[in-house]
């Protein structure tokens, strides 16, 4: 949040000639706004998602496990003329297929009163986290500049020196390669959501993020 919120907070104080911490309190609030209204929309939106694929669940095992059948039906001809034992290893194949999936929507379909229960004793270090999130936030901001000087003015330069090496090695290095997926990411993402929505699939924005991760 302060990375994000730093490049405004200085443009403010240069151009609009904003007193920094006053800026940085504007710019925090209106980043953290801007953050937690778009992860709200879309978490709320894959939520209601992952419910209606819940609810589906066993209609949606029924129509594959009657496509599974058909599919056997068409394939029995060349089964039938395979070796015992590649027709035994098939059947079994499918059998187990069957029942994992089975024991897969009888397991999601079963209310997770334990989960719901461990969600709710963590609200109050959310709450807590959030707190020392934004001041932290803040901090980092508005006293940005002063940090800076104080770990130069108390560090050797060859410390300096190293360290600035490692950052940016690192940032370029690891920075560069997590950059690049998640730009990867969210192209995929965008483009699949868009067919989806196009040709009217269910579970566009859950099915368009799992494929793109």
């Amino acid at each position: 949040i302060a990375w994000i919120a730093n490049p405004m907070v200085c443009w403010l104080e240069k151009h609009v000639k904003i007193v920094k911490k006053f800026g940085t309190a504007i710019i925090i609030i209106l980043v953290l706004g801007i953050v937690v209204g778009l992860l709200y929309l879309g978490i709320s939106k894959i939520v209601q998602e992952i419910i209606t694929f819940v609810e589906d669940a066993p209609q949606l095992y029924m129509s594959l496990e009657t496509e599974v059948t058909q599919l056997g039906d068409k394939f029995a001809g060349i089964i039938q003329i395979l070796p015992e034992q590649v027709r035994s290893g098939f059947g079994t194949l499918v059998a187990s297929f069957q029942e994992s999936i089975g024991t897969w929507v009888a397991n999601l379909s079963e209310p997770t009163v334990e989960v719901a229960g461990q969600i709710a004793k963590s609200v109050p270090s959310v709450f807590i986290g959030f707190i020392v999130m934004i001041v932290s936030a803040y901090f980092f901001v508005a006293d940005r500049e002063n940090v800076l000087r104080w770990i130069k003015k108390v560090a050797p330069q060859s410390v300096e020196s190293r360290m600035s090496m490692v950052f940016d090695t690192m940032r370029v290095a690891v920075g560069g390669y997590f950059k690049a997926q998640f730009q990867i990411m969210a192209v995929l993402t965008s483009i699949l959501l868009i067919g989806f929505l196009i040709l009217g699939i269910n579970y566009a924005i859950l099915l368009a993020i799992a494929i793109a991760f």
